[in-house]
């Protein structure tokens, strides 16, 4: 890995771990951070997870952000460049993502890179209140 990259290069940066308890059992969490190289313009978190149906490691990517000010740049590209060129590194079968249906320029940006619109499923969230 090298110490020094290029402006606007992506990289893995650091990676997170906590333990939590899920259905009665303990389970640790890992998250890898991704960032640009001379810029704070950007996020992008792969959480590592597991695909039940496939029988298969995956990587759901969370919270990409790019500043209004850099978008349209190339910045999102390059951060789901690295994300991918991890995930094959460390044996991920897919990576998924979700986004709003309005988000026409990022869906662009994820097709032109290759990742294909689920057409099967639905994805459902509840808030948990107290």
């Amino acid at each position: 890995m090298p110490l020094t990259f290029g402006a606007g290069e992506a990289f893995q940066f650091d990676w997170s771990e906590d333990w939590a308890v899920i259905a009665d059992e303990r389970t640790k969490l890992q998250v890898a951070h991704f960032k640009l190289s001379h810029s704070r313009a950007f996020l992008l978190r792969a959480y590592p997870t597991f695909c039940s149906v496939e029988a298969k490691p995956i990587y759901s990517l969370y919270d990409l952000f790019v500043s209004p000010e850099v978008r349209r740049s190339g910045v999102g590209k390059v951060l789901l460049q690295a994300a991918e060129k991890l995930a094959a590194a460390t044996g991920k079968a897919r990576m998924d993502l979700t986004t709003a249906r309005t988000n026409k320029p990022a869906q662009a940006v994820y097709e032109s890179l290759g990742w294909v619109r689920d057409e099967v499923f639905y994805a459902y969230s509840k808030t948990v209140g107290a």
